[in-house]
């Protein structure tokens, strides 16, 4: 059985960032690795409720008082709060990788903020491993059972030296 291997994961949306630490071990070299989660820290984003305070109540406007109401610039600055928010999580996973660089570190982030969290580890070059995946509703023993995490923590802390 190989020793274990210390792991950082990080699961996101645009609204929170969640760090699980753990283990993964391996019995032998054709089987999945064995995965141990817990949960670290969690980082939320400062402004998820931004765009609500100070907005007058759309409740009474427009043609008509049953019509679906929304502000037009709504959807442009909900897209900058996702990217100062993974601005944040790209640095924050930045510092969580050098206080364990010898850890395996995976990212994982929902599609519509995939992206945004993408843009802001290179923008800083990171070099993160950042997957597609909706799991921040997921508890440790779910995540560490979950498929996509085993694979992917596991081709990351599986690596051959100098290659992460």
């Amino acid at each position: 059985m190989q020793s274990s291997i210390p792991t950082r994961l990080i699961v996101s949306d645009s609204r929170k960032a969640s760090l699980y630490s753990g283990s993964l071990s391996r019995e032998r070299a054709d089987a999945l690795p064995r995965v141990r989660l817990e949960l670290a820290e969690v980082l939320k984003s400062p402004w998820q409720d931004f765009h609500e305070h100070g907005r007058p109540n759309a409740l009474g406007r427009g043609p008509s008082t049953n019509a679906s109401q929304y502000f037009v610039g709504e959807g442009n600055e909900r897209a900058e709060l996702e990217r100062r928010f993974a601005g944040e999580v790209a640095a924050w996973i930045a510092k969580k990788s050098a206080e364990a660089p010898e850890a395996a570190v995976v990212a994982f982030a929902d599609p519509r903020f995939l992206g945004h969290l993408r843009s802001a580890c290179s923008a800083i070059r990171l070099e993160a491993t950042v997957e597609r995946g909706e799991f921040s509703w997921l508890r440790p023993a779910e995540l560490a059972a979950h498929p996509s995490i085993r694979a992917a923590l596991g081709s990351a802390a599986f690596r051959p030296a100098g290659t992460r």
